[in-house]
């Protein structure tokens, strides 16, 4: 349900508000393989211009709803980690105008693509727009049917950026997105170094070790600019007076409910 219920669900008598983590990373994908995306001073002038907290002001009613976090990793998950974050400072727009300036960039038309309806992606690009011209980037939005808009994030001649969310709690999951094939293979990323740590990832058993590696592939990532973090959101969930959860596993997502039940 919408976070703009929060607050009547919480003064209610009969349920309970709950905040249902773990976090949702809302980020920004791109065209690695053509068109201005390719080249990497463009996405590190977008990932510079970048500011996640303006974002998070309009991604939720709540700001309680929203949180700007460096990992790619979940606020929840023991993998989060700051790792990368010292390579680039959020909404830096003069260095973001020095990367566009070495990228040899003419006010060429970057498109941002959003599904009609979704009214995140919708308030999303529309901040995305306006941080980029404060760079002199020109972003244009464009809009398009569900149908349409996958298969244009699969077509190397229509594709610069995209925006996604999802829950990432361990770096083997990113594994599927960036190993050179999605969306497809003619605008997916790969890179030799990402793909040496998917395959330790895959081998290491030790949280230790599995933790020193996430934080590789998140520094590489960032220095790859292969996506931008674009903050966090939770969603609202509610349950009844009579449903205990002193684990609170329901705020962390927890599906298997453990801990879970009804008060005797």
């Amino acid at each position: 349900m919408p976070d703009t219920e929060y607050k009547r669900l919480s003064a209610s008598a009969d349920v309970d508000a709950v905040k249902n983590g773990p976090g949702v990373l809302m980020y920004m994908m791109f065209n690695h393989k053509k068109g201005p995306t390719a080249n990497l001073a463009i996405r590190k002038a977008i990932q510079s211009l970048i500011d996640p907290i303006e974002i998070a002001k309009i991604a939720v009613s709540d700001p309680a709803f929203a949180l700007t976090n460096p990992s790619i990793y979940a606020p929840e998950s023991a993998y989060n980690t700051d790792a990368g974050s010292d390579l680039y400072k959020p909404g830096d727009v003069e260095a973001a105008k020095a990367y566009l300036a070495e990228a040899g960039y003419k006010g060429e038309p970057v498109t941002i693509q959003v599904i009609s309806g979704n009214d995140l992606q919708e308030k999303v690009a529309v901040v995305l727009v306006e941080q980029a011209a404060r760079a002199g980037l020109n972003l244009q939005i464009g809009t398009y049917d569900l149908n349409t808009w996958v298969a244009r994030r699969r077509d190397p001649d229509a594709l610069n950026i995209y925006t996604s969310g999802g829950y990432w709690v361990d770096p083997s999951l990113w594994q599927p997105e960036f190993n050179g094939t999605f969306p497809s293979p003619e605008v997916g990323f790969i890179s030799d170094e990402t793909q040496e740590i998917f395959a330790k990832l895959a081998a290491a058993t030790a949280f230790e070790e599995r933790k020193k590696l996430g934080e590789d592939l998140q520094r590489s990532f960032y220095a790859q600019v292969a996506m931008v973090n674009l903050g966090y959101t939770y969603r609202l969930v509610a349950k009844r007076k009579n449903v205990v959860d002193p684990d609170g596993n329901l705020a962390l997502g927890n599906l298997t409910l453990n801990g879970v039940g009804f008060a005797g």
